[in-house]
This record gives C-alpha cells, sequence and structure tokens, in this order.
C-alpha cells in the first residue's frame, strides 16, 4: 500500500490545528510565565549585580549563597515554575551571560530541594 496515506483522519466536524505528520515541536507559554521568569531573572541579575560592588572576587558559591539568602520563596517558586514549563533557553533570554551560570546552578539546586 505504497499510496496510501500516512496518517488517516476522519471528523465528523469542523477541526482545526490537525496535522499528519508532526515535524517537530513549538513550546508556547502564557505571556504571564515569561513575564514571571523576566522579573525573577531581573532581580537574580540585580542581586549579583550588587554582590559584585561589594565583593568583586567571590567565588560561584559565594554567588550561589547571596542569591540563596536573598531570593525569597515565593520568587524562587515562580522562576522555577517558569522555567520548568520555558526551560534553560527561556532563561538564557533574559540573563547577562556572566550570570548564567550562578543562576542555572541555583536553579538546579531548587529543583532537588522541592
Amino acid at each position: 500500500m505504497p499510496d496510501s496515506p500516512e496518517v488517516q483522519q476522519n471528523f465528523n466536524a469542523t477541526v482545526y490545528g490537525v496535522a499528519g505528520k508532526v515535524a517537530g515541536d513549538q513550546i508556547i507559554y502564557p505571556s504571564s510565565q515569561k513575564q514571571d521568569l523576566a522579573e525573577a531573572a531581573a532581580e537574580i541579575q540585580r542581586l549579583l549585580k550588587q554582590l559584585e560592588e561589594t565583593n568583586p572576587t567571590a567565588t560561584e558559591k559565594q554567588k550561589e549563597a547571596y542569591i540563596n539568602a536573598a531570593v525569597s520563596t515565593p520568587l524562587r517558586k515562580r522562576l522555577l515554575g517558569a522555567v520548568t514549563s520555558g526551560g534553560k533557553a527561556a532563561l538564557e533570554e533574559f540573563l547577562d551571560n556572566p550570570y548564567l551560570n550562578v543562576t542555572m546552578a541555583l536553579i538546579e539546586g531548587w529543583k532537588t530541594a522541592e
């Protein structure tokens, strides 16, 4: 049966958004999650810049400890939820490169703590 379609779909009503062969995924997350992620990333970035001003030689572990102490539990939960739905690429969109590694290490730590 080489001439038969890969997928046969029969519908008894009007249907929208059906694909016979899916070639990839598109992740769409609500703008509220994107806003939460942007706000949380901006807050973490602000805290890291503040730490740089007061302690320019802080190690990665010191930066993580500082952020852990400064970030509230509700903000952590919002950030975890937004990163879980949007992924690392979404977070990269909002953070300057020097702060990305510290922030991702923090998030991984928060995930395992839950």
